[in-house]
């Protein structure tokens, strides 16, 4: 039988994933454990959720651990700090084969404050094509959950292995380069590039 303190835990998950719009079986699925593992919970003779469980699916559900842990008083959990898998670079150059490690469980964490719902990873940026707002070696945090390209925004793209960082912009439709570089060319947009997502935050080291 459930512990309240299970059942409590699994309130909180049911509707924090209420407002962003995600059902506890693709919250399951974001947190890497597989698609049934709030459903295990709930199980006879089931066992308190294990902290680091706990603490993938607060990451999904951009609320902290202790609050989905334990309900902490005074915090709002939809802005919290979320805990963002540091997945690998990519190029703010033509595109080039980046070794994207999709969501591991043993990425590097960066603590970002907030952040709106949706799925995050965040990207090491390597060239100079877009240091106009990213220098080389900045982190980039990417909504993965936003996939619909609007003029001047930033995003993510792929093109078979390879990745690339760019602005897009329209008439005609391009990746464009953002930098004081002024020999890094536009690439066009074809059907065979693919949206990764939205580049909403950049982290730059200035020490």
């Amino acid at each position: 039988m459930e512990t309240l303190q299970t059942v409590e835990i699994i309130e909180r998950v049911e509707n924090r994933a209420k407002e962003l719009g995600l059902s506890l079986r693709k919250v399951s699925l974001l947190s890497g454990h597989g698609p049934d593992l709030i459903r295990d919970w709930r199980r006879p003779k089931s066992v308190l959720p294990r902290l680091d469980s706990i603490q993938k699916i607060a990451s999904v559900l951009n609320v902290s651990a202790g609050w989905l842990a334990f309900g902490e008083v005074g915090e709002d959990p939809s802005h919290s700090v979320t805990r963002v898998p540091l997945i690998s670079w990519v190029a703010a150059s033509p595109y080039s084969e980046t070794g994207f490690t999709e969501y591991e469980a043993t990425a590097q964490r960066l603590a970002v404050d907030g952040l709106k719902p949706g799925k995050h990873f965040a990207l090491l940026v390597s060239g100079d094509s877009m240091n106009r707002i990213a220098p080389e070696g900045a982190k980039i945090i990417v909504n993965a959950s936003i996939k619909e390209l609007l003029p001047r925004k930033f995003f993510i793209f792929q093109k078979g292995d390879a990745a690339t960082f760019k602005r897009f912009m329209r008439n005609p439709d391009r990746l464009e380069p953002y930098s004081t570089n002024q020999e890094h060319e536009a690439i066009s947009l074809d059907a065979d590039t693919t949206v990764l997502g939205q580049v909403v935050k950049v982290i730059t080291d200035l020490s």
